[in-house]
């Protein structure tokens, strides 16, 4: 069902999160983001928060929201190729995991 997957927005720069023994963290380029994670078969459970460091441009703390948004609670994973769509309980597409 990767139909409303063209809901997802573009991001105007490439932001890095990174998954590994419980601990989530990344930024999109001003400040970043950190907390835990779970994974129990399908199903991804984050509580992530934002730590805003310095001046940010409007642009960079929108996108910095809109990933943690993203990333935080209960979110279906769901393969896309090589890369993993994150969907929230109403089915919607949140994020796009790309592998780099």
């Amino acid at each position: 069902n990767s139909a409303n997957k063209d809901e997802l927005i573009d991001a105007k720069v490439s932001a890095d999160a990174v998954f590994t023994k419980g601990q989530v963290h990344g930024s999109s380029g001003c400040g970043g983001w950190v907390g835990t994670y779970t994974i129990s078969g399908d199903i991804l459970n984050s509580d992530v928060a934002a730590a805003i460091a310095g001046l940010c441009s409007p642009e960079q703390s929108a996108q910095s929201y809109w990933v943690e948004k993203a990333l935080k609670g209960e979110r279906r994973i769901e393969k896309d190729n090589d890369n993993i769509l994150l969907r929230d309980k109403n089915d919607r597409a949140m994020i796009l995991l790309v592998p780099f």
